[in-house]
């Protein structure tokens, strides 16, 4: 992870968006710096595609591997959606057409489809 962080702060935007998903399964702080790297990097219709592609990259790699780890299989969202409607069952194109209110949402938009890439393991 130390190598990824480093190009992150060289200015290397796609292992600074792989960093933010680490952070995400790293949990409590991590999380919660993660969650606010991944929306902060979601701000405008250019940074969604720039996004959309870095998730496209990752996805394929990780459908290469084969994973089986408790921290990522059976992965439930973060967002609870108590307080508002959120769109589940978002299709490849509608993904990035619009910016996510909510921190939570946006960090499920992008963790939904890399679990998803995971292979299913039987534990």
């Amino acid at each position: 992870m130390q190598r990824v962080e480093e190009a992150a702060k060289a200015g290397h935007d796609e292992a600074a968006y792989a960093l933010a998903v680490i952070f995400v399964f790293g949990g409590d702080e991590l999380k919660q710096k993660g969650m606010a790297m991944l929306s902060g990097m979601k701000k405008s219709a250019a940074e969604r595609q720039r996004v959309q592609q870095w998730r496209d990259n990752l996805r394929r790699i990780l459908k290469m591997i084969w994973v089986q780890n408790s921290l990522v299989l059976g992965k439930s969202p973060i967002c609870c959606a108590s307080q508002h409607k959120r769109k589940t069952g978002w299709g490849p194109d509608e993904l990035d057409a619009v910016e996510s209110t909510c921190e939570g949402c946006a960090c499920d938009e992008e963790i939904g489809p890399i679990c998803d890439a995971l292979p299913q393991i039987a534990v």
